[in-house]
């Protein structure tokens, strides 16, 4: 990943993300730097992303109210093991 020029920050908080013409475009961390990129990816959740990272951007109001309206469900976590004896 970071030798094909993107950036990867581990127990880094993200403030928000900078969106331009209803598009990501960067975003700004908890410590004001700002890192731009031509894709940004979230994987903190659709609301999570929709009702902190970009709570001001109107562009998203029709899409944050449907995410709004998804049911909380139950999370999966699988485990592939091969054990040697």
């Amino acid at each position: 990943i970071v030798r094909r020029g993107s950036v990867v920050a581990c127990k880094a908080t993200v403030e928000k993300l900078l969106v331009e013409n209803g598009a990501a475009k960067g975003v700004r961390m908890a410590s004001g730097e700002e890192i731009f990129a031509p894709i940004v990816i979230s994987s903190v959740g659709a609301k999570n992303t929709l009702n902190h990272l970009v709570k001001e951007e109107h562009a998203f109001d029709g899409l944050r109210t449907k995410v709004d309206a998804i049911q909380p469900s139950t999370g999966h976590l699988c485990i592939s093991l091969g054990l040697n004896k």
